[in-house]
């Protein structure tokens, strides 16, 4: 039986396909000692996403910060981790306040967290507590979400240590005018100025 070649690949195709798709992904880099992965930004940079529309890539202003402090117990069991973050390109740029806490909580520390608002006398794991307004500026004017309206959102940390932090924040936000509402992403890979793991 005799194969339709204008329907099936020919050899030198696929060759072609898969030498091109090869360097369509990312390849990730050890993150440090906590086991973390760094795709993506290699210095300092921050990027904000407001429905779809990029501020960024850029390197981040001076005083551009991340704090990460765990206070732990006489046993060395965390009761508290609080994540902060600072950074601005011009007017465009992101603050964020994440804790978590009580008898049962987890450190903040490399990992995918769902924000959620209502947690009772410990945070549940996999989450953060938003802290204070989760903020956001542009050009056109600030934005931002508080308590029960950040929950759902997600933050990620994909490497942290004494020297630096990356990852991202995803949600949704109001504009603080009122016009609506907005998906927002903000981007990072600051210097981490506060680190007590």
């Amino acid at each position: 039986m005799r194969r339709d070649s204008s329907t099936s690949p020919t050899l030198h195709t696929v060759i072609w396909i898969a030498i091109f798709c090869a360097g369509c992904f990312p390849q990730g880099a050890n993150g440090g000692t906590d086991g973390g992965t760094t795709v993506g930004f290699t210095a300092p940079t921050l990027e904000v996403t407001v429905s779809g529309v990029h501020f960024g890539p850029a390197a981040p202003d001076p005083g551009a910060f991340v704090d990460l402090v765990t206070a732990r117990d006489g046993g060395g069991k965390p009761t508290q981790s609080s994540f902060r973050l600072s950074a601005s390109i011009g007017n465009v740029g992101c603050s964020l306040a994440f804790d978590t806490f009580g008898t049962d909580s987890n450190a903040i520390g490399v990992g995918q967290y769902t924000v959620q608002s209502m947690q009772g006398g410990s945070t549940l794991s996999g989450t953060v507590y938003p802290t204070t307004a989760e903020s956001f500026a542009t050009p056109e004017g600030g934005a931002s979400c508080t308590g029960s309206t950040c929950d759902g959102s997600a933050f990620v940390l994909s490497a942290i240590d004494a020297a630096h932090a990356t990852g991202y924040f995803s949600g949704t936000v109001a504009a603080d005018s009122g016009a609506g509402f907005a998906d927002v992403v903000c981007s990072f890979w600051l210097t981490t100025r506060t680190y007590t793991p």
